[in-house]
């Protein structure tokens, strides 16, 4: 079995490093014995492809969306009498897509979905395709449409991931977290959000985390990281004005939820990002 280890990853920033379209009959492999320092992602439009992870062995087919994380020892190849018609990216993320990227994971480093609905298969291979033709090494504004491109992949599969946050089947539900979305900077408690959905506090409490997957407190602290994210991006206010824009009581709880979610402080989000 040949070794074709590759290591494109040569940047420490948001990038996408290499992209393409491949369509490889029985016989194609690709062997890293230590993995990359990027991640690679695969989309498998038609035929079987195989992933070997140590041991473990997984098959993907149409539909199938593959993550590798940095670092993991793999193995993949069309399977026998096969021809494995697929799409792929190296990528370093952007640092706010750290929490999109916590999705299943079937193996130590391998993350895995499926995605089986026609509509969103064909968003998936019309993103995909714009990446792989925006992905222009010495032109920065292609260089940001594939990222554009990228994200909105990763967006869609942590969406799929996540159907209770686009299943909300209580109308009451949704109108609160419309009004916390459109409102994410002001302060909220269960008893007036509760008199607003006609229920009272410990029920709204559990019918909105039966409904998005969270409370209505670690939803709130989401949206609101997600706007600090751009604030810190693309201002220069100080990390006190973005927690108390953002509606955050206190610089250091702010801080402390920030790197919690981010794994990075503020003001080294900011200085990493700025250096895009």
């Amino acid at each position: 079995m040949a070794n074709h280890y590759h290591d494109p990853a040569t940047y420490h920033f948001p990038n996408v490093q290499v992209s393409g379209h491949f369509s490889k009959a029985f016989g194609y492999e690709t062997v890293r014995s230590e993995g990359t320092r990027d991640w690679l992602l695969t989309y498998t439009l038609k035929g079987k492809g195989g992933f070997q992870i140590g041991d473990v062995d997984f098959m993907c087919q149409s539909g199938d969306i593959i993550i590798l994380k940095p670092g993991t020892p793999h193995h993949y190849y069309t399977r026998r009498e096969e021809v494995w018609d697929f799409l792929w990216v190296h990528f370093i993320p952007r640092l706010d897509w750290k929490p999109w990227l916590q999705l299943p994971e079937r193996d130590t480093g391998l993350l895995s979905i499926h995605a089986n609905q026609p509509a969103l298969q064909n968003r998936l291979t019309t993103a995909f395709f714009r990446l792989i033709e925006d992905n222009q090494p010495f032109n920065r504004i292609s260089r940001e449409l594939a990222l554009n491109a990228l994200e909105e992949i990763i967006l869609l599969i942590y969406q799929k991931s996540n159907p209770s946050y686009n299943h909300i089947r209580d109308p009451r539900i949704q109108d609160i977290v419309e009004y916390l979305t459109h409102h994410y900077n002001q302060h909220h408690s269960i008893a007036e959000l509760a008199k607003m959905a006609c229920l009272s506090p410990s029920r709204l409490a559990h019918l909105f985390k039966q409904e998005v997957g969270q409370s209505i407190i670690e939803m709130l602290i989401t949206i609101r990281l997600k706007h600090a994210t751009r604030f810190l991006q693309f201002t220069s206010h100080s990390i006190t004005e973005i927690a108390e824009e953002c509606g955050f009581q206190s610089t250091s709880y702010f801080s402390q939820q920030f790197s919690r979610v981010y794994g990075i402080s503020p003001t080294s989000y900011r200085a990493q990002t700025a250096r895009n």
